[in-house]
C-alpha cells in the first residue's frame, strides 16, 4: 500500500499541476484580452528580460563547467549501469501506459491550442512593428542557435544517461545527496529550457510567414503590449504548473518503482507459500494413504466383527437349543421324582 499512496499522491500532484496549468491559461487569455494597449511598456521590460537572460545564461555555463564535472564521474558509473537498465525497461513499459494517458491529457491541450491559435491571429496584427525588435533578436538568436546546437548534442547524451540515472539513484542516496540537488535544479532548467527552446522555435516558423505582412502592423502597435506582461506571468504560471506536474511524475515514478519492489516481495512470499502448500499437499496425500490404509483395516475389522456375530448367533441358536433339551430332561425328573414319589410306601 505504500507505493499505492505514493502513487496517489503523484497523481494529486499531477491534477493540482494541471489546474495550476488551466488558471495559467485562463490569466493568459485574460492578458492577451487587453495585450493590444500599448508596445512601449513591452519593450522596458524586454531589455531588462534581456538583462535577466545574459545572468542566467552566465549561471548555465557555469553549471555546465560543473556537469561536465558530474559527467567524468558519471562515466565511471555508467560499467554498473547495464544491469540496472533491465529493470529500466520493466519499468519503461508502465511508462508508454503514463504516455498514452499523456497523448490523451494532449488531445484536449490541442483543442485548446485551436482556441489559441484563434487568438494568434489577432496576435500576426501585433507583430507588424516588432520588426525592429527582431531584427536585433535574430543576431541575438543565431549565436543563440549556435549555442544551443552544442547543448543539444550535450543534452542527447544527458537524456540518455537520465534515462536510467532515477533507478541508480536508489543505492546512492546516502552519496548522493548534494548530488540529486544539483540535478534537481538542472533538470527542472534543463525541461524549462527545452520548452522554451520548442516554443522559440514555433515562433520562428510563424514569424517567418507574419514577416511577410510585417509592414501593415503599425497601425495597432502603440496600444498592444501593455496586456503581454500579463500573458508572460500567465505563462510563468503554466510553467509552474508544468514543474509541478514533472514532480508528481517522478513522485509517480518512485511510487511505481516502490510498488515493483513490494510486488517482488508478494512473488517472493507468494512462491514460499505455494512452497509450503505443495509440502502441504504432500503430507495431505500422506495423511489420505494412511487414511485408505486405516479405512481398509477398518473394513477387515467389520469384516471380523460380521463373522464373529454370525457365530455369536449360531452359538445363541445352540444354546436355545441346549436350554430347550435341558428343560425337557428337568420336565422328564420331575416325572420320574413324581413317579417315584408315588411307588414310595407309605
Amino acid at each position: 500500500m505504500n507505493g499505492h499512496e505514493t502513487r496517489m499522491t503523484g497523481h494529486e500532484t499531477h491534477i493540482t499541476g494541471h489546474e495550476t496549468h488551466m488558471t495559467g491559461h485562463e490569466t493568459r487569455m485574460t492578458g492577451h484580452e487587453t495585450c493590444m494597449t500599448g508596445h512601449e511598456t513591452h519593450m522596458t521590460g524586454h531589455e531588462t528580460h534581456m538583462t535577466g537572460h545574459e545572468t542566467r545564461m552566465t549561471g548555465h555555463e557555469t553549471r555546465m563547467t560543473g556537469h561536465e564535472t558530474r559527467m567524468t564521474g558519471h562515466e565511471t558509473r555508467m560499467t554498473g549501469h547495464e544491469t540496472q537498465m533491465t529493470g529500466h525497461e520493466t519499468r519503461m513499459t508502465g511508462h508508454e501506459t503514463h504516455i498514452t494517458g499523456h497523448e490523451t491529457h494532449m488531445t484536449g491541450h490541442e483543442t485548446r491550442m485551436t482556441g489559441h491559435e484563434t487568438c494568434m491571429t489577432g496576435h500576426e496584427t501585433h507583430m507588424t512593428g516588432h520588426e525592429t525588435h527582431m531584427t536585433g533578436h535574430e543576431t541575438r538568436m543565431t549565436g543563440h542557435e549556435t549555442r544551443m546546437t552544442g547543448h543539444e548534442t550535450r543534452m542527447t547524451g544527458h537524456e540518455t544517461r537520465m534515462t536510467g540515472h532515477e533507478t541508480q539513484m536508489t543505492g546512492h542516496e546516502t552519496r548522493m545527496t548534494g548530488h540529486e540537488t544539483r540535478l534537481t535544479g538542472h533538470e527542472t532548467h534543463i525541461t524549462g529550457h527545452e520548452t522554451r527552446m520548442t516554443g522559440h522555435e514555433t515562433r520562428m516558423n510563424g514569424h517567418e510567414t507574419r514577416m511577410t505582412g510585417h509592414e501593415t502592423h503599425m497601425t495597432g502597435h502603440e496600444t498592444h503590449m501593455t496586456g503581454h506582461e500579463t500573458h508572460m506571468t500567465g505563462h510563468k504560471t503554466r510553467m509552474t504548473g508544468h514543474e509541478t506536474r514533472m514532480t508528481g511524475h517522478e513522485t509517480r515514478m518512485t511510487g511505481h518503482e516502490t510498488h515493483m519492489t513490494e510486488h517482488e516481495t508478494h512473488m517472493t512470499g507468494h512462491e514460499t507459500h505455494m512452497t509450503g502448500h505443495k509440502t502441504h499437499m504432500t503430507g495431505h496425500e500422506t495423511h489420505m494413504t494412511g487414511h485408505e490404509t486405516r479405512m481398509t483395516g477398518h473394513e477387515t475389522r467389520m469384516t471380523g466383527h460380521e463373522t464373529h456375530m454370525t457365530r455369536h448367533e449360531t452359538h445363541m441358536t445352540g444354546h436355545k437349543t441346549h436350554m430347550t433339551g435341558h428343560e425337557t430332561r428337568m420336565t422328564g425328573h420331575e416325572a420320574r421324582m413324581t413317579g417315584n414319589e408315588k411307588l414310595t410306601p407309605i
